[in-house]
């Protein structure tokens, strides 16, 4: 019979309607062309490019048919411990070649090893016990991973009720130059302001740490402050007292890449200066290669700007963290923190904030209770009625109960 031939350029689901002699029709199968674009390849990862100094940071290129790293790997993926700039060129099964975009690997110092701590100890009832560690950077926390910063610093002496295992870390924290950005003083033309109803809005390029900004405020009392991003949703608050004339507002917030976060006072009556339109405004305002400040709410139309001055940020730094080393302090006769009854009940919020209501669900209403800082001394003692403010200054607390199983005790953290 005769044949028929046809072209295709495009990918495709393709098939072919024949008739015979009689005039009867029929569909052949159906043949799936995928075409193959050439595209540049893509490096993927996980995690981030700062790097600590040990770790292993795996790139892994697009599928392709062959592959040349900058490094001369020939491989899809490659390991990457050091700093440095990594593109990879490819060919695909069509011959179409490429370049990847260039990624930038930057590797941090790591502490040079893990701490030494206090040998594992027993003492004959509960008392404060002296624990060290060798290292810059301490931080202590009551468990292996994860859980709780109880305190920072070579040394550290808790109370100790319970038989219990404390942890420490090393830290080796790497900083950025600080960028100082925004108008940087009050000029003449502008004014006190009654209201909290504009803002200042703000772009950030990379991590950033918001350490400060200035303000200029008429009266000493309490203010309050938000970020929050392009939603309105607020992203972290502050409340201070602002001391009337030139005051200093620290931050210390962290901020990750994003367009238009807002920088807002919500007091009712501010009373903070505020530029109007007869100042001498120079939008956007950079802050090094961080952030922007685009622009105020009240414009374009109005070129007004808002109560924060010599805005001073520098990138997030990076912490390189050593593995935790544990000491155990045993206290004869006790139970220690993953045993028996223990776990009937527990205390929440943990950690907590000054001001909370401390809630210990599992305990019965009317046991005796007693709670005692990282010095010994007690801070509440009485009979357990549901609830507790937390009214104590932030640190590490022994919640102790007095329960049917005998005297038992909880770790209590405020922040």
């Amino acid at each position: 019979g005769a044949e028929a031939t046809t072209e295709v350029t495009a990918g495709g689901a393709y098939s072919v309607l024949v008739y015979d002699e009689a005039g009867c029709a029929g569909f052949s199968n159906l043949l799936t062309i995928i075409e193959v674009v050439g595209n540049a390849p893509s490096i993927a990862f996980d995690g981030s490019t700062d790097l600590c100094d040990g770790s292993v940071l795996t790139l892994t290129a697009s599928d392709a048919d062959n592959y040349t790293w900058s490094t001369g790997d020939e491989t899809q993926s490659i390991d990457v411990t050091t700093s440095g700039s990594y593109a990879v060129y490819s060919v695909d099964i069509c011959g179409n070649a490429g370049t990847s975009d260039t990624l930038v690997v930057e590797v941090f110092d790591a502490p040079l090893e893990n701490p030494t701590v206090t040998p594992d100890q027993t003492i004959p009832a509960p008392a404060t016990v002296d624990l060290t560690a060798t290292g810059e950077n301490i931080r202590w926390y009551d468990w292996s991973t994860g859980g709780n910063l109880l305190a920072e610093g070579n040394a550290f002496s808790p109370q100790v009720d319970m038989t219990t295992t404390f942890w420490a870390e090393d830290v080796r924290t790497t900083s950025g130059d600080q960028e100082v950005g925004g108008e940087l003083t009050n000029q003449n033309s502008g004014a006190y302001h009654s209201n909290s109803a504009r803002w200042l809005e703000f772009d950030v390029y990379e991590s950033t740490l918001l350490s400060s900004v200035t303000l200029f405020a008429n009266g000493t009392y309490e203010r309050e402050f938000e970020l929050i991003d392009e939603f309105g949703i607020v992203l972290e608050s502050i409340a201070v007292e602002v001391e009337a004339g030139t005051f200093v507002l620290d931050l210390n917030w962290d901020i990750e890449p994003g367009m238009n976060y807002g920088l807002r006072c919500t007091t009712e009556d501010p009373q903070l200066w505020r530029e109007g339109n007869n100042s001498q405004l120079s939008y956007p305002y950079e802050v090094g290669d961080l952030l922007t400040i685009t622009n105020s709410t009240a414009g374009p139309s109005l070129d007004y700007y808002y109560f924060f001055y010599e805005w001073k940020a520098e990138p997030k730094p990076i912490e390189c963290v050593s593995d935790r080393v544990g000491v155990t302090v045993t206290v004869a006769g006790t139970v220690g923190v993953e045993e028996g009854a223990e776990a009937l009940w527990s205390v929440t919020p943990n950690p907590a904030a000054h001001g909370n209501e401390l809630r210990m669900p599992g305990l019965d209403l009317g046991t005796f209770i007693q709670i005692v800082d990282a010095q010994g001394r007690t801070v509440h003692e009485g009979t357990w009625g549901g609830s507790l403010t937390l009214g104590w200054p932030a640190g590490w607390y022994a919640v102790r109960a007095r329960t049917i199983q005998g005297m038992q005790h909880k770790a209590l953290v405020i922040n």
